[in-house]
């Protein structure tokens, strides 16, 4: 009896484990991450500017940076990786120049899931399950992050 007692509580163990998906049944997410970013421009003599930041996201993620004016019809753009919880652009400028006087944008992105390594992917889960907070949007396409400061130039 013991025996046939101890073979049906193991085979129905193992059942339990095979149905598993490895995932939380429950509807919670096992270590979600409140996504935190913060970004500064260091603007040079020159008035070119690197764009340094740090997040919470973990190492590996690529993110896009885009400076922006409407003011001054000025754009830039850099791709950038977290490593050790911090980022840094190239030197941004307007053609090789500095940047004009005037109020400027800087866009942090987390583009969606499929545009980064898997590496990465392990880490936050398929379309960046792990990832919450404010930062955070989902729309058909999938989840991504967006982050903005402002930032003014003067002379």
């Amino acid at each position: 009896m013991y025996k046939t007692l101890s073979f049906v509580t193991l085979l129905f163990w193992a059942i339990v484990a095979g149905c598993s998906n490895g995932e939380e049944q429950s509807g919670t997410i096992k270590d979600p991450i409140n996504v935190e970013v913060s970004a500064e421009p260091v603007v040079n003599e020159d008035n070119s500017i690197k764009i340094k930041g740090e997040t919470n996201i973990p190492d590996g993620a690529e993110l896009y940076i885009a400076v922006t004016s409407k003011d001054i019809k000025f754009k830039a753009e850099k791709k950038v990786i977290v490593k050790n919880g911090s980022f840094e652009t190239e030197k941004i400028t307007n053609d090789g120049k500095g940047l004009k006087e005037g109020t400027y944008y800087v866009n942090v992105t987390l583009p969606i899931h499929n545009k980064q390594p898997d590496d990465f992917i392990s880490k936050v889960g398929k379309n960046y399950k792990k990832l919450q907070g404010e930062l955070m949007e989902e729309d058909e396409l999938g989840k991504t992050m967006s982050y903005e400061e402002k930032f003014v130039i003067e002379s």
